[in-house]
């Protein structure tokens, strides 16, 4: 997705006006408060923005990498079993294929109900 500007860009920018407005007010040698305020509220806003996009952003990207992920052992399972019903391969090959996935599943299955600290001790997890 690209942006008009970037959050360094608007940043830039506003610092960019800020200076040619305090260059502007320097040829009559005062700042008045009005230009200070406006500045603060500028300053603000930009930065107020900036959060916000990034906000949004990170959210749409973390949706967007959960919605990639690939399928599981059994769904691919249930795939192939779909394929070896619709004759698209034969039941020598979907077997050979379920021994394997049946094996990874296992396996998987196997590594999920070990311990994380690998001393074969249960876990503590407080509620």
């Amino acid at each position: 997705m690209k942006t008009l500007f970037s959050f360094t860009e608007t940043f830039y920018y506003a610092i960019l006006f800020a200076q040619r407005t305090v260059a502007a007010k320097k040829t009559t040698n005062s700042l008045d408060f009005g230009t200070v305020v406006a500045l603060i509220i500028g300053f603000t806003v930009v930065i107020a923005v900036g959060f916000v996009a990034y906000y949004v952003i990170s959210k749409i990207r973390k949706s967007a990498i959960d919605e990639e992920q690939p399928p599981t052992l059994s769904e691919h399972l249930s795939k192939f079993q779909e394929a070896c019903d619709d004759g698209n391969m034969t039941t020598g090959e979907y077997a050979t294929v379920k021994a394997h996935l049946s094996q990874e599943i296992m396996r998987e299955v196997k590594q999920a109900d070990t311990p994380a600290n690998n001393n074969d001790r249960p876990v503590f997890h407080p509620k």
